[in-house]
């Protein structure tokens, strides 16, 4: 897989995140990328495929991530990858153990899963070699205000 390009975006939506939780603005042509600050509940349903979801669409594997209670903070389209911010009124536990399912259940598999200060991330993908995957990062708030911050990040061809 590779995972420059994971790393790579990962980088970039921590980066987003860290400098304001307004939302993105697209590339300076304007033309190689969107930004929307929707509430999460207007998004698409994810498939329910049966778990079997993986066959390189980027947007489906991102619907079925999106988090239960949150509201999209930002949202960044560029190419085949997509990374969004969200916050949650769920806990942080709440949200490990939603995810602990839910990235499987898009057929993806999780290749690593690390915990940190408080946050948990999972690295995944379609298969090993493919270039097909992405990160989910759960966060407590640390603006204090009780809401778990999720990064959703998916890349693929």
């Amino acid at each position: 897989m590779r995972w420059s390009h994971v790393l790579v975006a990962a980088i970039f939506v921590l980066a987003v995140a860290a400098c304001s939780s307004a939302p993105t603005s697209s590339g300076p042509d304007g033309g190689g990328g969107s930004s929307q600050g929707a509430p999460a509940s207007q998004a698409a349903p994810p498939s329910q495929g049966g778990g079997g979801g993986g066959g390189g669409d980027v947007d489906e594997i991102f619907n079925g991530l999106i988090p239960p209670n949150s509201t999209e903070t930002s949202k960044t389209t560029i190419g085949g990858a997509i990374s969004a911010t969200y916050t949650s009124t769920d806990s942080v536990e709440s949200l490990v153990s939603h995810y602990g399912s839910a990235i499987s259940n898009t057929g993806m598999e999780v290749f690593s899963t690390s915990t940190a200060q408080g946050s948990t991330s999972w690295l995944f993908g379609e298969e090993a070699g493919s270039s097909f995957g992405g990160s989910v990062t759960v966060a407590p708030d640390t603006g204090g205000g009780g809401a778990s911050q999720i990064i959703v990040i998916i890349t693929g061809e």
